[in-house]
């Protein structure tokens, strides 16, 4: 009995790895699909209507598909505080299992990670960039893009 249920959390395991995997797979198509769109910077996690989240450019809900598709995908990760009892949701970045360096690496992806120190805030808030600079398109970084108030126009599902 105790060999067949190791067997089966083995099986499971092993399952939710495949899972994973197929989903970063897809993942990574899309940004290939994209790649040579003009860059912009998007917020991996949403915490206001000020700032477009890759959600957005995804089409897809932030609560009912993106966080479960990058919980998933092992690109944001759960963490529990011991004083509050609290969940918080960050992305995996200085992190020893999968994170989005491997993610990039491992599709060998033209996108790239950076973070910023918003108005009134004092923890990171990690962005995205996707797309492309082109020869004619200065590369700008995400502060210059939030100063000249750039937004982008999505459709959700």
């Amino acid at each position: 009995m105790g060999q067949r249920a190791r067997f089966k959390s083995f099986s499971i395991m092993s399952s939710n790895l495949n899972i994973a995997r197929h989903c970063r797979h897809h993942l990574a198509i899309f940004f290939r699909s994209i790649q040579d769109e003009p860059a912009r910077w998007l917020t991996i996690l949403s915490f206001d209507d000020k700032h477009d989240c890759l959600s957005k450019l995804l089409g897809f809900s932030y609560m009912k598909i993106y966080l479960p598709l990058m919980l998933q995908c092992s690109l944001i990760r759960e963490t529990r505080s011991n004083r509050t009892k609290a969940v918080n949701i960050v992305p995996s970045i200085e992190t020893k299992n999968y994170s989005w360096a491997d993610f990039i690496l491992e599709y060998k992806l033209n996108i790239e990670i950076s973070f910023a120190f918003l108005e009134g805030s004092k923890t990171k808030t990690y962005f995205i960039r996707v797309g492309s600079f082109s020869s004619t398109m200065h590369r700008f970084t995400i502060l210059d893009q939030i100063s000249a108030g750039t937004k982008f126009k999505y459709t959700t599902l």
